[in-house]
């Protein structure tokens, strides 16, 4: 990212090789394979991926056991929302929240969610808020996960970003909520292998963006 200049206020001091990462190893312990071939979008918002996570076995600090992530098909921004439960209305409160910031920040209007078929995503509520707003509604096959392979990808990378941030800083599992934000944030200033030359929010913007107000997690 230096070398190229993709991003503003990005300075590594020291280039030194350390070897492999014990904490990032720790937070990919659990790491499945995956091999689904993804057909990605161009267009910000024409197809956002939603899934649910949880129940943490700790609550956050904030009481929530459950995350739900919506992953862009285009840049590949991720916002991740954290719920205390996985009822309908919550669920909904959430995305509604997620998609009046989404639209606000890209000029762009939602056309499409994929969705597994959970009850938090598979009611009259959802679906009526959807039609108001004329979003397609796509639903995954049941028990096939896989289907919505980039939100099943992307809850993954997150909850193996978390550990690794858990266990570098020392701070305890109740910090996990404030992990997952911290690791999207970051990591959507990360370029992606399919456009190497623009990082996911400058895709997501369509600005150039400027990290040198990021800081270690825990600091």
């Amino acid at each position: 990212m230096e070398n190229w200049g993709l991003v503003d206020g990005l300075q590594i001091k020291s280039k030194k090789l350390v070897g492999m990462c014990i904490n990032c190893l720790y937070g990919k312990a659990t790491r499945r394979p995956f091999d689904e071939r993804l057909t990605h979008e161009t267009e910000v918002l024409k197809r956002v991926h939603i899934d649910l996570w949880g129940p943490a076995t700790t609550p956050s600090m904030g009481g929530a056991r459950y995350m739900m992530l919506f992953s862009d098909g285009a840049s590949s921004v991720r916002v991740p929302a954290f719920l205390k439960d996985k009822r309908k209305e919550t669920s909904l409160k959430e995305f509604h929240k997620y998609r009046v910031m989404a639209e606000n920040q890209t000029g762009k209007r939602m056309r499409i969610i994929r969705v597994d078929g959970g009850g938090e995503f598979d009611n009259n509520l959802l679906e009526a808020y959807c039609a108001d707003w004329g979003i397609t509604i796509e639903r995954i096959t049941p028990y096939s996960s896989s289907a919505n392979g980039m939100a099943e990808r992307g809850n993954r990378t997150v909850i193996e970003g978390v550990r690794t941030f858990l266990e570098e800083s020392g701070l305890p599992r109740s910090f996990w909520a404030e992990a997952a934000a911290t690791f999207t944030y970051v990591d959507n200033f990360v370029p992606m292998a399919r456009f190497p030359d623009r990082v996911p929010t400058e895709y997501w913007s369509n600005k150039r963006q400027d990290i040198s107000h990021l800081w270690p997690f825990g600091c």
